[in-house]
């Protein structure tokens, strides 16, 4: 059994997962300021901030490529040579404080853009943002430099080369509980989290629209429940006892990444939204005067108003089909194939 899993490898498909997710946060946020930018000529203060949470995301997905290829995230440990796993050591290093800086840069993002949306109509959800912006503004700071700073000599945090130049390590070396530091700033991700997805909820839900329109803006900002899942299934892994690390980091990296992605995601899908909403009502638009010209058409070429109710009705009841209607309108050149007038 050794023999068959030797060689066994998971890191194509962290790399194939982390390009992707690489493309889609670059479409999604580059999207989301264009529209802003092309509607209002400016940009606000939640897109200033979603840009750097932004460049954070693509430079932890490039740094698990990085792990995935000069490092040996996915393969078993005993296939991985000594230059890979310095090499991997200290790209997950560098790696946590990336990851904390990404996913609260996106949290005041998300937090600015409530606020530009309910701080002026309400002094209660104007309070409740400040007071939310500021705990995430401590957060920050806090969750990047437990996980950048761990260990004194720093140097000894991200290189096995720096450990082995310290004569007595054991003592001369201080470092901080890392599985605890992982788990508790993990928490504390996973608890801003559950604060921030109800607001837009509950936004939305107040608001005078469609039902129909409710439920879909309401699914939108509910992806960002997958971002807590995917927190909460890292905790439970981190927390198993292993012998083969770099392997079982794969389930780990997968985790994140779906973090990172779906988080920048519902910064940005709200803007999206709109425009799609536009972009439908443009459609419908013009789907309407296009009707209506073929209409006058039709009467123009010799058909009556009365056979134009008659078209109309039949365009609503879906019997469309592609034969010809020569024999209805008699003297006309009118076609109707699979619902459109030619």
């Amino acid at each position: 059994m050794a023999k068959n899993r030797s060689h066994e490898s998971k890191s194509t498909s962290i790399v194939i997962g982390s390009c992707f997710a690489i493309v889609i946060v670059t479409i999604v946020i580059s999207a989301r300021l264009g529209i802003r930018w092309s509607r209002l000529r400016t940009l606000g203060i939640d897109d200033f901030v979603v840009i750097p949470a932004c460049l954070s995301c693509v430079a932890y997905l490039s740094l698990i490529i990085a792990s995935a290829t000069a490092g040996c995230v996915g393969r078993h440990i005993y296939t991985c040579t000594y230059k890979e796993l310095a090499d991997n050591f200290e790209l997950s290093r560098i790696d946590f404080p990336l990851f904390y800086l990404t996913v609260f840069l996106v949290k005041i993002s998300i937090t600015l853009q409530n606020r530009r949306i309910t701080g002026i109509s309400s002094n209660k959800w104007q309070i409740a943002h400040w007071i939310y912006l500021t705990l995430l503004i401590i957060l920050l700071p806090i969750c990047v430099s437990l996980n950048a700073f761990t260990c004194v000599p720093v140097a000894t945090w991200y290189s096995l080369q720096a450990i082995a130049k310290v004569n007595r390590p054991m003592k001369d070396i201080k470092c901080l509980d890392k599985d605890a530091i992982s788990i508790a700033t993990r928490n504390l991700h996973i608890i801003t989290d559950w604060l921030l997805i109800p607001v837009p909820l509950i936004i939305i839900w107040r608001t005078k629209m469609k039902l129909q329109k409710k439920l879909r803006l309401m699914s939108v900002f509910a992806v960002g429940l997958v971002s807590s899942v995917a927190s909460i299934a890292r905790n439970i892994l981190i927390a198993k006892p292993t012998l083969d690390q770099t392997y079982d980091y794969y389930a780990i990296c997968a985790w994140d990444i779906v973090d990172v992605l779906t988080a920048c995601m519902v910064a940005s899908l709200p803007a999206l939204n709109g425009f799609v909403d536009a972009s439908a009502t443009r459609v419908r638009n013009w789907g309407s005067e296009a009707s209506s010209f073929l209409r006058g058409k039709i009467i123009a070429l010799g058909g009556s108003t009365n056979e134009s109710l008659q078209s109309d009705k039949l365009e609503n009841s879906g019997e469309w089909n592609g034969r010809s209607n020569r024999d209805k309108y008699k003297g006309t050149q009118v076609f109707i194939v699979e619902g459109w007038s030619l």
